[in-house]
């Protein structure tokens, strides 16, 4: 593949949000573990696509607070009640939000707590899910 080819191909992608769609619905899989991951597949776009015409009000959002808090208490293996900011920065690029504070309350000592966290993600899911409304 030539250079402009790739430049093309890397330009379609991220005008279309591609890479973006697809991570999330990965991140979702991954997380639900359907029986018929296929299906499963077709019904969120299904849904997305819902969301786009108006059936819907708002795109769907794959990862629930209970989803969230599970993530959280994953990360927080010892019960302390906090998470590092590495632990938080990379839960949020597998949760596929690519925009979101690098620096919450708490990330400067490695204390970030469940509600900031939940918080943080519910807002970079919200955000990138808005962008396969159009």
């Amino acid at each position: 593949m030539t250079a402009q080819m790739q430049h093309e191909v890397e330009e379609y992608l991220e005008k279309h949000k591609v890479i973006e769609l697809l991570n999330n619905l990965t991140a979702e899989l991954i997380y639900s573990q359907p029986e018929d991951p296929k299906l499963h597949l077709v019904k969120q776009l299904q849904s997305l696509k819902a969301s786009q015409t108006g059936e819907k009000p708002v795109p769907p959002c794959l990862f629930q607070g209970n989803h969230l808090r599970s993530l959280f208490g994953m990360l927080d293996s010892s019960g302390s009640g906090h998470i590092s900011r590495e632990q938080y920065r990379e839960a949020m690029k597998t949760l596929g939000v690519s925009k979101f504070d690098e620096f919450p309350p708490g990330g400067e000592m490695d204390h970030i707590v469940i509600d900031t966290f939940v918080k943080a993600a519910k807002a970079g899911l919200e955000q990138a899910w808005e962008t396969y409304a159009s």
